[in-house]
């Protein structure tokens, strides 16, 4: 469902390689992933409310993710492959979302609702 927004995330993620341990930097970008994946990110955290951080959010993405390994968006693609492979899923109105998947949506639900 979000492989797009996967690949658009990591294409459009700024160039500083401290991502996503810079909050400012993944709120800014999950919040252009629009708002089915706002919606998506408030269902999960209504489900998971001790997320509901997104310097949280950020630690949690960064134990899967190595931003000095290079290309991000082929991080988080193999990070949501992993997710499914272990077992780290969530179901969110009938979807069947990684962990990963799901924490970006709850990112860009965050980034709204501090803009």
């Amino acid at each position: 469902m979000l492989a797009g927004a996967l690949a658009f995330l990591g294409a459009t993620a700024a160039p500083d390689r401290s991502w996503p341990k810079d909050t400012t930097a993944v709120a800014e970008t999950a919040a252009r992933l629009g708002a089915d994946a706002a919606v998506v990110g408030r269902r999960y955290l209504e489900s998971n409310a001790c997320e509901a951080g997104r310097e949280l959010l950020a630690d949690l993405l960064a134990e899967n993710l190595d931003p000095s390994a290079g290309d991000l968006t082929k991080q988080m693609m193999v990070a949501v492959r992993n997710d499914f492979r272990l077992g780290r899923t969530v179901t969110v109105d009938g979807w069947v979302l990684s962990r990963t998947e799901a924490r970006i949506c709850a990112i860009a639900y965050l980034a709204g609702q501090a803009a």
